[in-house]
């Protein structure tokens, strides 16, 4: 949680690196089947806790000494296990007591030393659920079933109702692990992320992001980073795309040779790295992310591409083939998205140039074809200007009132 020290399993044994440097602990014990799995979570007060879902065993280890305190039976096959606010929490397999129905007992072990609180008892298959954990406090249980997101409360009551948390429009592919009593759920067809309060009494997300441009229908993306700064997708490469940069911007490209089969990847709590399994689950690659990117947008094409930055620093100005111009936001000025001023019909063919008013309300637009408008910035309609002498015109000028302009 410090980012002070790295775990890592793989088959036989569990890895830790410390900031300091040198040789990594190594916790022995485990098998050497791959299949096997190691899950690995840090707790408060430097314990890790390591364990096999598949075997239903959990490990404590203290950290730095790397001494084993304590090892945990869940009790069966677990379909998820994990660590949050000291507790460790499990969702462990029972035995089928009639065809057809699966109960999932859902238990807690405060940490180090605490014994067995059995939460509740759920019959999975008629739930139909998909996707299931507790909340960071272990008081409530959500689930997905379809399009929706459920919370049962905890420790389970007869007579006491889930709760509707929020609803996708198509079925929930995808949900990830809460933080904060916040969780991110993805639609299935869409690739849409939202954002939901799980102790809020409205199911109203806090959040939605859609699929990134420039990623593949079908392509799945991670939630934000904990800066709330990235985004991510990795399939053979990592790419990375900015939140507080414009979303039409291309998405920083992070390229590493050796295989990417089954990559898994973590961003720094900080934001300030972002790590990713490569080789085969052999190498740790690490890439900085502190300090500042190019911001590249692709698309800007035609024989004249002008570009102006307004008066108060919050804009920049340029046109588009979409025949409007675009007023991109500037770092500082609270806006992502960009603005889309239109034009009348055939008006953005071979723009020569683009002048702020000094007061900020308009813009001169100037074409080569003896074509000149004013464009408010507020949306207005725009004002065509009378022709000249039906000669090319190559420039313009706005008086430092606002009150005349000038063309050439």
């Amino acid at each position: 949680p410090d980012g002070r020290r790295l775990a890592a399993g793989g088959p036989g044994d569990v890895r830790v690196w410390s900031e300091d440097g040198g040789s990594p602990l190594v916790l022995p014990g485990y098998s050497q089947t791959p299949s096997s799995g190691i899950d690995i979570y840090w707790s408060s007060n430097d314990l890790l806790v390591t364990g096999s879902r598949l075997a239903g065993r959990a490990r404590i280890w203290s950290i730095p000494g790397g001494e084993l305190i304590r090892e945990i039976d869940l009790g069966g096959e677990a379909l998820g296990f994990g660590v949050d606010k000291g507790l460790l929490l499990a969702e462990v397999w029972g035995i089928e007591t009639e065809a057809g129905h699966k109960p999932l007992h859902l238990r807690s072990w405060k940490l180090p030393d605490g014994e067995m609180e059995e939460l509740g008892t759920v019959d999975w298959n008629a739930l139909g659920g998909t996707f299931s954990w507790f909340t960071p406090d272990a008081s409530g249980w959500y689930y997905v079933k379809g399009n929706e997101v459920y919370l049962r409360p905890l420790p389970i009551r007869e007579g006491v109702p889930d709760r509707l948390v929020g609803r996708h429009e198509n079925e929930v592919r995808w949900a990830g692990l809460p933080h904060l009593d916040r969780l991110w759920t993805r639609d299935a067809s869409t690739g849409e992320l939202r954002l939901w309060d799980l102790a809020a009494s409205t199911p109203e997300p806090l959040r939605v992001l859609n699929r990134p441009i420039g990623l593949e229908e079908g392509s799945a993306f991670s939630p934000p980073d904990p800066s709330g700064r990235w985004i991510s997708s990795v399939v053979q490469e990592a790419r990375l795309w900015d939140l507080e940069a414009w979303s039409e911007a291309r998405p920083l490209n992070l390229r590493r040779s050796g295989s990417w089969f089954g990559a898994q990847s973590r961003f720094h709590p900080s934001g300030d790295w972002f790590v990713v399994s490569t080789h085969g689950y052999n190498h740790l690659t690490f890439w900085p992310l502190r300090g500042s990117w190019p911001t590249i947008v692709d698309g800007y094409s035609g024989l004249f591409r002008p570009l102006e930055f307004s008066p108060d620093g919050r804009w920049l100005a340029t046109n588009w083939p979409d025949n409007t111009i675009r007023l991109w936001p500037l770092p500082g000025s609270g806006v992502t998205e960009a603005r889309s001023l239109p034009l009348p019909p055939n008006a953005g063919h071979l723009l020569r140039d683009l002048i702020f008013d000094p007061q900020g309300r308009f813009l001169l637009v100037v074409s080569y074809f003896d074509r000149s408008f004013i464009v408010p910035l507020d949306g207005s309609p725009v004002r065509e200007l009378d022709s000249l002498s039906n000669n090319n015109l190559s420039g313009g000028a706005v008086s430092p009132s606002g009150r005349r302009v000038a063309m050439a």
